[in-house]
């Protein structure tokens, strides 16, 4: 399956001073891109919150970092359950079908 996105692996760029306040702009990009280095995404960091939310904010730029490779793994773990016949209809949990749903949901325009 081809991507629309920018192919991964991603990496968040996130400096902070001693003090914890952010040394710049914190952005998630591509170090593989043709230039070998594509801007992705620049999450939102309010460097005036409670540690709590900063902590937060930074954990979402990291999962966000991380999709590209979160994607795949996914689809690897689809592709062996389907491989392995694995019932979709069984009584058990339903989390290939959870899972087929969110690759279908990635793969929306």
């Amino acid at each position: 399956m081809t991507t629309k996105h920018t192919p991964g692996p991603w990496k968040l760029k996130l400096a902070r001073f001693p003090n914890g306040k952010l040394a710049g702009v914190p952005y998630v990009f591509a170090p593989n891109g043709p230039d070998t280095y594509r801007h992705v995404c620049q999450p939102f960091f309010d460097d005036a919150a409670s540690p709590e939310i900063r902590a937060q904010q930074e954990a979402n730029a990291r999962l966000i970092a991380a999709a590209p490779e979160l994607i795949e793994a996914l689809r690897a773990v689809v592709n062996s359950a389907v491989r392995h016949r694995w019932k979709t209809n069984s009584d058990e949990p339903d989390t290939l079908n959870a899972a087929m749903d969110t690759l279908a949901k990635y793969s929306k325009p």
